[in-house]
C-alpha cells in the first residue's frame, strides 16, 4: 500500500493506478484491521484526488463517508491520512459538497485544537478549500459560531509554520466572502496579522497580505483594516525578495486604495517612492496593478497634492506601446 501511494502522488502513475481498476480496492483496505494499510489507503485516495486526470474517478466512488469514519479511528495516522484525504478531495467544487454532505465538517471542529500538527495543518487546508467555494463557505462558518474563525486566527501563531501558513491562508479564503470577512475581523484575525507580517516565512506573509487585501476590499471591514495601520510594513514588502510577496503586498494596497481613507494611508505611507521601481517591473502582473493603483490614488488625491516623478508618468505611457503589457 505504501509503494502504490508513493506512485499515486505524480499524475502518471495515478493515471496507470486508476486505469488497473483499483480504486475499490483502495477504498476497501482504508477498512483494514492494520492501522498501517489503512492509513496509507488514505493517503493513496487523497493522491488520487489531487490529479485532474484522476480525481473524477475518485469522485465518482464517493468514498467521503468512509473517510469520515476514518476521522474517529484509534489510530493517529490514520486519522490524519483521512483528513488529508478529505482536504485533497475538497479543492474541487464536487469533492467539496460531497465532503460536506456527509457532515466531515462536524467531525473535524475539534482537529483544529489536536496535539498533532500535521492533524492541525491538512484541517485547516480542508476548511480553506471549502471555503473557496462561494456555494459551500459558510458551512465553514456555521462550526458552531464563530468557532472556526476563533482557532484559525488562534492557530496563526502555531509554533508549526505549516499550521500558521495554512490558518492564515483559510483565514484569506474565507475573508473573500463578506459574511467571512466579518467573521474574521470580530475573531481579531488583523491584530495576529500585523505581527504575520512579518514572518520570517515567505508564504506566511503573502498569504497575509491577501488576507489584508480581501478584508480592505469589503465596505464592512475596510475601516478594521485601516484602524491596525498596515499600510507602512506593506509598503515595505513591495521590495520584498520573494516575487510573489511583492504581487501580494501590492494587490493589497490596491484595495486599499479604493476608498479616499486608504488612499491617504497609502501615500502617507510613502508609496510613491516605490512606484518607479514598480513600473519598471519585467513582472507584467507588478506592472499592471502598480498603475491601477496609481490610478485609485489620482481618483481620491488633488495630483498637486502629491507629485508624481516624470520617469514614472513617462514609463506609464510607454507601456501603452507595448502590444504584451497593453492590457
Amino acid at each position: 500500500m505504501f509503494a502504490l501511494s508513493e506512485i499515486t502522488w505524480w499524475p502518471v502513475g495515478a493515471k496507470a493506478a486508476t486505469d488497473a481498476q483499483v480504486l475499490r480496492d483502495i477504498v476497501y483496505l482504508s477498512r483494514s484491521k492494520d492501522g498501517n494499510t489503512r492509513s496509507w489507503a488514505c493517503v493513496t485516495l487523497g493522491h488520487l484526488a489531487i490529479h485532474r486526470s484522476t480525481c473524477n474517478a475518485v469522485f465518482a466512488l464517493n468514498p467521503c463517508a468512509q473517510l469520515v469514519s476514518g476521522l474517529t479511528d484509534s489510530d493517529v495516522d490514520t486519522r490524519c491520512a483521512a483528513i488529508y484525504a478529505l482536504s485533497q478531495i475538497s479543492r474541487r467544487v464536487e469533492g467539496a459538497r460531497a465532503v460536506v454532505h456527509v457532515n466531515a465538517l462536524e467531525c473535524t471542529r475539534d482537529f483544529l485544537h489536536s496535539a498533532d500538527a500535521k492533524t492541525r495543518r491538512w484541517t485547516c487546508k480542508l476548511l480553506g478549500n471549502i471555503a473557496s467555494h462561494q456555494s459551500l463557505f459558510i458551512a465553514v462558518l456555521t462550526i458552531r459560531p464563530a468557532y472556526a474563525s476563533v482557532w484559525l486566527v488562534a492557530l496563526s501563531d502555531d509554533r508549526d509554520i505549516g499550521v500558521s501558513r495554512a490558518a492564515i491562508r483559510t483565514l484569506s479564503e474565507l475573508s473573500y466572502w463578506p459574511e467571512g470577512a466579518e467573521a474574521a475581523v470580530r475573531a481579531k484575525a488583523l491584530k495576529h496579522a500585523t505581527h504575520t507580517l512579518h514572518s520570517t516565512d515567505a508564504k506566511t506573509r503573502r498569504w497575509t497580505c491577501t488576507l489584508i487585501g480581501r478584508l480592505a476590499k469589503h465596505p464592512s471591514t475596510s475601516a478594521a483594516v485601516l484602524f491596525r495601520r498596515p499600510c507602512p510594513q506593506l509598503v515595505t514588502l513591495l521590495t520584498d525578495p520573494d516575487l510573489n510577496v511583492c504581487l501580494s503586498a501590492l494587490n493589497a494596497l490596491v484595495e486599499i486604495s479604493d476608498r479616499k481613507a486608504g488612499a491617504r494611508a497609502t501615500l502617507d505611507a510613502k508609496v510613491l517612492e516605490q512606484v518607479p521601481q514598480l513600473i519598471d517591473s519585467a513582472d507584467p502582473g507588478i506592472q499592471g496593478q502598480a498603475c491601477v493603483m496609481l490610478g485609485k490614488l489620482i481618483r481620491h488625491m488633488s495630483i498637486k497634492s502629491y507629485r508624481l516623478h516624470w520617469h514614472v508618468s513617462t514609463r506609464m505611457v510607454s507601456l501603452l506601446r507595448d502590444p504584451d503589457r497593453a492590457d
